[in-house]
């Protein structure tokens, strides 16, 4: 059986250090476990890399640190990650002041992730994005990649982590 490929958003990365938010970092930490486990094919893009770098210490050492404990498949950003980027903008889907976050979208669906997983629902995970991008990957020909928060990927599997 074929490991699901998720594209992580900066925002679930941030969360596994987030007392702020004790539930969502609970949710992100399980879902990390089953990442650090090879559960899932993962895919970041240069976006994260560059989000995290602009973190403050200790949190940007505490992050790269995560990191290094997965494998996962780096992306890029190339014109035709931007092109795509700009077309869930045109439809609506995202504002031009959100283009990092249509470029993370972008990113998981060129890449033909199953699923792109965030916290940003004000800008990614609702339904003016999801419609967006699926009426753009179907024009194109791309992936239908869900949008979902860590929660809803791991649904009710509960390990007890």
């Amino acid at each position: 059986m074929r490991k699901p490929k998720i594209y992580l958003e900066t925002s679930v990365i941030s969360h596994l250090q987030a007392d702020d938010r004790p539930d969502r970092m609970a949710e992100t930490l399980r879902l990390w476990s089953k990442v650090a486990a090879s559960e899932y094919e993962v895919v970041i893009g240069s976006p994260v890399l560059d989000e995290i770098r602009d973190c403050g210490e200790p949190k940007r050492s505490f992050l790269e640190g995560k990191l290094r404990t997965i494998k996962y498949e780096h992306c890029g950003v190339d014109d035709e990650t931007e092109r795509i980027a700009n077309e869930y903008i045109g439809e609506g889907g995202l504002k031009r002041k959100s283009e990092t976050d249509a470029t993370h979208l972008a990113i998981a669906s060129l890449a033909n992730c199953d699923y792109a997983v965030s916290w940003n629902c004000r800008h990614i995970v609702n339904a003016k994005a999801m419609r967006a991008v699926d009426t753009v990957n179907t024009r194109e020909g791309l992936k239908l990649t869900k949008i979902i928060t860590p929660d809803i990927l791991l649904g009710g599997d509960d390990d007890g982590i």
